[in-house]
């Protein structure tokens, strides 16, 4: 049986290698590259979030968490990610979930770290014939 961990997020770069790559986005490994360019409320003060995010525009699975194990293999939907933190990650969707927590599996295969967390926020981002929503979440836990 898996057990949940207290959180513990991906490993993410320091502000030094973020800085150093924030050429086209993209960095060789795929891994994050640069912080989100922040509205004008993070210039007037009024952003609350107390960590940076980075671009992670990386295909990831996701699926509903329900607390006792990681969910079957057929559960995981695939999804872009759009920003991830040491406390967090959002990905978009064509429609918001229906559940609460979730199970994301960061990585590539065979190398993939399973995280809990909770959805924080739900955004609608386009009103197109296909709405469009960011999903906001915020990290709880680790499995192993």
């Amino acid at each position: 049986m898996l057990r949940e961990q207290p959180p513990a997020a991906p490993s993410i770069p320091n502000a030094a290698a973020v800085r150093a790559s924030q050429g086209d986005g993209l960095s060789k490994t795929g891994a994050p590259s640069g912080p989100i360019q922040q509205p004008e409320a993070a210039i007037r003060g009024t952003d609350r979030r107390a960590v940076v995010r980075l671009r992670f525009p990386h295909k990831q699975f996701v699926a509903p968490y329900h607390g006792d194990c990681i969910p079957s293999r057929a559960s995981f939907k695939e999804v872009v990610c759009r920003d991830i933190s040491e406390q967090g990650f959002s990905f978009l969707a064509t429609c918001p979930p229906d559940f609460e927590m979730l199970v994301v599996a960061l990585g590539v295969a065979p190398n993939l770290t399973y995280m809990t967390a909770r959805i924080a926020n739900r955004v609608r981002v386009s009103d197109g014939p296909i709405p469009l929503y960011r999903i906001g979440c915020r990290f709880t836990g680790r499995l192993s």
